[in-house]
């Protein structure tokens, strides 16, 4: 009798972990464009009294995760959770969204599904909604007499003999060449120190004007970048700086790449930050400059 009761336990566990499923679905608009926001819906059947465990998404530097919403549905033989991931796209071309993976605990036994990878493809600009050029007005018929022909021709006789009689007066150019412009050879955290001080004095913050504020804050971290580790970074994406920039520090190298991602929000996806936020990134590159003028020379020319 114990014999057929184990077994008839093992049976239903057996059932309950095949019941065990996934299912995600994608609902994004018909074209995707950066900054546009995503949503992935994930679907996980399993038994009543379950527990899903939900691991933090890594979804490459390409898709931001932004916000995720739980539901949970349960009936006497199955339990569905629902999770409502928003994703933000930073960057164009098309991308392999990998797997997420979901771990559902039962009985003590732990077994990891994953939801399937999927192509995206990511559209940099708007397209023009106005379709086919077209005429405004259909053609008129002008006509021409021998006067409105002739005038061109001596208006330009004109242009040329002007021209010849100017070059004759002066002869010789006699002026004083330019001198050029001295280079700016004080370090590199030291101009763009200047330039952030500058960019205070505007008191765009104050004014509402926030995307320049931070288009110009963007710009000094990328300015500095592109002085002190010798790479053409102020015309590069933040991917693009994040596959050349040669920074040892592995922490600083982090922090980089999450203030100019966290600046890309602003300016692209139109991420509106409070006073306090901004701030806040202000002085953190501040900080981030100040730390080089502290910097033995033989520390920052290694780590460079």
């Amino acid at each position: 009798m114990k014999k057929m009761i184990i077994l008839l336990l093992l049976l239903v566990g057996c059932i309950l972990l095949g019941a065990q499923q996934i299912e995600s679905e994608l609902i994004k608009p018909d074209t995707l464009y950066v900054g546009t926001p995503m949503q992935l819906l994930v679907s996980v059947t399993c038994a009543p009294g379950d527990s899903v465990l939900v691991p933090e998404p890594d979804v490459m530097d390409i898709f931001v995760p932004t916000d995720v919403q739980e539901n949970e549905q349960l009936t006497d033989t199955a339990q569905l959770t629902q999770f409502l991931y928003t994703f933000q796209p930073f960057d164009v071309g098309t991308f392999t969204f990998p797997a997420l993976p979901f771990t559902v605990q039962h009985q003590g036994t732990l077994t990891e599904l994953k939801t399937k990878p999927f192509d995206v493809t990511i559209y940099s600009v708007l397209p023009d909604s106005a379709g086919a050029i077209r005429d405004i007005a259909p053609p008129v018929a002008v006509k021409l007499g021998w006067l409105d022909i002739l005038l061109p021709f001596l208006l330009i006789a004109l242009i040329i003999a002007a021209i010849i009689f100017i070059k004759r007066r002066r002869g010789r150019d006699t002026s004083v060449p330019k001198s050029p412009v001295p280079e700016d050879t004080r370090p590199a955290w030291r101009i763009a120190l200047e330039m952030l001080y500058r960019l205070q004095d505007k008191k765009l913050l104050f004014n509402g004007e926030f995307l320049a504020f931070h288009f110009e804050l963007s710009m000094i971290l990328r300015f500095f970048l592109e002085r002190q580790f010798h790479f053409n970074a102020m015309e590069m994406t933040t991917m693009e700086i994040k596959e050349n920039l040669p920074m040892k520090d592995v922490q600083k190298r982090r922090d980089v790449l999450e203030k100019l991602r966290w600046f890309d929000m602003v300016k692209f996806a139109r991420y509106a930050p409070t006073m306090a936020d901004s701030e806040d990134a202000m002085a953190w590159v501040e900080s981030f400059l100040k730390s080089y003028g502290s910097t033995p020379k033989t520390t920052e020319a290694k780590d460079a």
